[in-house]
């Protein structure tokens, strides 16, 4: 089992002692761990998790790897829990609903929001709102108010009303009565627009009891310099025959992945890497997409390929907010996409091919990374990392291996971490 760090020692605590809460920890802090070990402590029984769709496998890994309780969870993306699955999860009684990316919750007309909170997020029993089917609800996100103030007050209102309720009535306030209060409006000619924030002590005060938050320098010492973590997605392997992926699990058991390149089914190790990569091109987009929408927007990534293909797939959804450098880019345009990617803020994303970019470029602007293909070579993943972790980097580094859960691409990745494990146990002795 994982030990936690001292802060989300504090994390679990906070969330398992309360009836409702908000954990707005910076992201790869830790959220979902925190929750889950939150679980434990709270003696729960029955868990339900709502999250986007391209982490619902991640969480269910997670629950496996971290819970020590004898708990049972239900995970569903938020487009489930509004469609068919709804009359079974307000049909039960749930010791915790845990909501992640909980912004998605920002917007009091939204459908999603009315689903969990009910209608204007009164949570009143006859709209039957899904969080009033839960004896505790934890809210995790990391940016609990993307855009203004106002997008904090759905939550406040469904799960802590006592913050956002009149001094003089005792009466929660509506939706413009809150904007009155701490929402700096302007009116455009076409009607009111929040331009600021008012008031943001006597906010910051109310929600202390509701919400916590740690950024990552406050919690640098609790960290190490560079993290590993896997991230699983939802895709299938089309083309492969399954006579084929018998055959290099085998070779995996036996000969680990060396044994790969001895492998002579039609197309051989070449067909495999491609139809792998080509598997996780778009539900890795999906799920870069996800982080985007949820981080602060000063927040960048790596994320590196192999097959021209998967790296043609990410950059054409990316590439509104990405650069991309690979071997068939002049050199010139390789340097700016450097440049910007250390110096655009509207730059937020860095497309890169490994054996193109794994080496020589510094990318710290950028504390987070992740491989849609990593190459079967351990040192050059070492080396790619290393664009992030390197003089001038001054956050904790995250980097994330994409695996599509149950195929034959676990398989061979899981053999990569084991051999990446076993070098570093000779040359570095960890």
């Amino acid at each position: 089992m994982t030990t936690a760090y001292p802060y989300q020692i504090e994390g679990i605590d906070f969330l398992a002692s309360r009836k409702a809460a908000l954990l707005a920890d910076d992201p790869g802090l830790g959220k979902t761990f925190q929750a889950i070990k939150a679980c434990d402590k709270a003696r729960a029984l029955y868990v339900l998790i709502i999250c986007p769709a391209g982490v619902v496998e991640n969480w269910k890994r997670e629950i496996k790897a971290h819970r020590e309780g004898d708990w049972s969870a239900v995970v569903v993306s938020f487009e489930k829990a509004m469609g068919s699955g709804r009359a079974a999860l307000i049909a039960r009684e749930w010791c915790a609903l845990i909501v992640d990316e909980a912004h998605y919750l920002k917007s009091i007309s939204a459908k999603r929001t009315a689903n969990i909170y009910g209608k204007r997020a009164e949570m009143r029993p006859k709209d039957y709102p899904v969080a009033g089917k839960a004896q505790q609800v934890w809210l995790l996100t990391g940016t609990p108010m993307p855009n203004n103030t106002s997008e904090l007050y759905p939550h406040l209102r469904a799960l802590a009303p006592e913050t956002v309720s009149s001094e003089k009535t005792g009466l929660p306030w509506t939706l413009y009565q809150f904007q009155a209060a701490y929402c700096q409006m302007r009116n455009t000619g076409f009607g009111q627009t929040i331009v600021g924030s008012r008031n943001e002590e006597k906010l910051n005060g109310k929600l202390k009891s509701f919400m916590l938050r740690r950024r990552k320098a406050d919690v640098l010492k609790d960290l190490p310099p560079m993290r590993f973590a896997e991230l699983w997605l939802e895709g299938d392997v089309d083309g492969m025959e399954l006579e084929d992926a018998d055959a290099i699990r085998e070779v995996l058991e036996t000969e680990g992945v060396a044994g790969l390149r001895k492998l002579a089914f039609d197309g051989g190790v070449a067909k495999l890497r491609r139809l792998t990569g080509v598997a996780k091109a778009l539900p890795a987009a999906d799920w870069i997409n996800t982080w985007l929408d949820s981080t602060p927007e000063d927040r960048k990534i790596v994320v590196f390929a192999h097959h021209h293909d998967v790296l043609d797939t990410l950059y054409d959804k990316l590439h509104t907010r990405a650069v991309q450098y690979h071997g068939h880019i002049k050199k010139d345009e390789r340097q700016r996409a450097v440049d910007r990617m250390q110096n655009d803020p509207s730059v937020r994303v860095f497309i890169g091919q490994i054996t193109a970019a794994g080496v020589g470029l510094t990318l710290t602007a950028a504390s987070d990374l992740l491989f849609v293909e990593s190459s079967w070579v351990p040192a050059e993943n070492d080396q790619a990392a290393q664009r992030i972790h390197r003089i001038g980097q001054t956050e904790p580094c995250l980097v994330r291996y994409a695996m599509l859960a149950g195929s034959i691409d676990e398989d061979i990745q899981r053999a990569c971490m084991r051999k990446m494990s076993s070098i570093s146990k000779v040359v570095d002795g960890v």
